[in-house]
């Protein structure tokens, strides 16, 4: 019983249950908020700049693009979270932006979903349109579809959404257990053998595979083919 006495002491004194520890939540970093509005400034071709958002202020980190729109006769800016439990955050400007654009003016195209994926779903040419882009533009969010195309994705995403890099990963090009090629050369000489790949790993990784011929283990970085190049 000594030790279960001394945990509730000190979840006493510390001010929290024994079955309902806080979750802490996720907040966005306010210079994070100031560089997506820089760049959106920037693409509208102003060289006006916003004040920097206050850093005290706790706004719970946002799963979509921030959408921002100009506001009080271009003094400002609207910086919103749509998300379900979004927030919304004026930005002043620190002088009139007479050529402000409108909301609705021409935008980029980008990279988004034609239906919802789940996590690890393989993208495919099929899955993937050109949107035009929300009014902020992050720098990680996808312009061509080849840059989206065959890589998988690290979490759901629903249709509509723009992809940007970080929802990304490469698809492996090799997989634990596939036979592969072994391919060596050095000053004088080029030889290939067959192996088996000990560990998955995309284009340009470097992995592990053994030789079937003597056993031996490995080590190579993935060529374009799915060989490994392996170097002495």
């Amino acid at each position: 019983m000594l030790p279960r006495l001394k945990l509730t002491i000190i979840a006493f004194v510390l001010g929290v249950g024994l079955h309902a520890l806080p979750v802490r939540a996720a907040f966005v970093p306010t210079a994070d908020i100031d560089r997506t509005v820089a760049e959106f400034l920037t693409q509208q071709g102003l060289s006006v700049r916003a004040r920097p958002v206050d850093p005290r202020l706790k706004l719970g980190a946002c799963e979509t693009p921030l959408d921002i729109t100009p506001q009080d006769t271009n003094r400002s800016l609207s910086v919103r979270c749509n998300d379900a439990d979004g927030w919304r955050i004026f930005v002043p400007l620190m002088e009139a932006a007479p050529a402000l654009a409108a909301p609705d003016a021409p935008r980029p195209l980008v990279v988004a979903l034609k239906t919802s994926l789940p996590r690890g779903a393989l993208v495919t040419a099929k899955d993937v349109d050109l949107i035009p882009a929300p009014s902020a533009i992050n720098s990680g969010m996808l312009r061509e579809a080849e840059a989206a195309v065959g890589h998988k994705l690290l979490r759901s995403v629903n249709a509509g959404t723009p992809l940007k890099l970080t929802m990304l990963e490469r698809a492996p090009a090799v997989r634990r257990g596939d036979r592969v090629v072994l391919r060596a050369s050095g000053k004088g000489f080029s030889v290939q053998v067959e192996g088996i790949a000990k560990e998955d790993g995309a284009e340009g990784d470097r992995v592990t595979a053994v030789n079937l011929s003597s056993g031996e283990k490995l080590a190579g970085r993935i060529d374009s083919d799915g060989a490994l190049l392996i170097s002495f």
